[in-house]
């Protein structure tokens, strides 16, 4: 491929990616409103480094069997899930040690109600100020009494400019920034390689 035909393609995806961001950006501010008084009492993930040399990332693929998940029973690294798979490993008795939540939408809501009524996980969850604010309150909820278990961040946000939102909900929460490569699954590999893992293997 020509490199100007490789500058085309990048400049229309990156278009793409502004209108995307855009349509969402609403919903997102309206969020991170409603999110600001939990956004406000949770841990600083930036203090968290890798206490292991492996990790595993589990994505949300339709492809990954309970056979795949029991199969982390005696891993010896740590595991990292993205929310839609999350329920999953509970319900099989594998418990994650981080669990990434991004969705900023009320399917999100679902996916966490079980822990209304579920004992304690160790898991620690990182969550996006965009997240959908009755997930947080739930996930909040579940952790409150366990130090070190509830983990918010700010999405960055390219718009162009000389100002990123990101960095005005930031002023709002004190929440630190991180990137989320457009989707959980990309921002979970990219959170495991911040944390500091030698090894990081992909699942699902």
């Amino acid at each position: 491929m020509s490199e100007q035909r490789t500058n085309e393609l990048l400049k229309k995806f990156d278009d793409w990616n502004k209108d995307v961001i855009k349509e969402l950006l609403p919903g997102w501010c309206r969020n991170v409103a409603k999110n600001l008084e939990i956004s406000l009492r949770s841990s600083d993930f930036t203090q968290e480094h890798a206490k292991k040399k492996h990790c595993i990332v589990v994505a949300s693929g339709p492809s990954l069997s309970d056979e795949d998940i029991l199969s982390l029973k005696g891993y010896t690294g740590d595991i990292i899930v993205c929310n839609k798979t999350f329920k999953r490993f509970i319900e099989l008795e594998v418990a994650p040690d981080w669990c990434v939540l991004l969705d900023s939408n009320a399917i999100s809501e679902e996916q966490f109600y079980f822990l209304k009524e579920h004992a304690w996980v160790p898991t620690k969850f990182l969550i996006s100020t965009t997240a959908f604010p009755s997930t947080v309150k739930i996930i909040s909820e579940y952790s409150t009494g366990h130090q070190n278990q509830f983990y918010m961040f700010n999405p960055t946000v390219g718009l162009d400019g000389n100002m990123d939102v990101a960095t005005v909900w930031k002023w709002m929460n004190g929440c630190h920034e991180m990137s989320h490569g457009g989707n959980v699954g990309t921002m979970a590999f990219m959170f495991a390689r911040d944390l500091g893992y030698e090894v990081i293997g992909l699942l699902g």
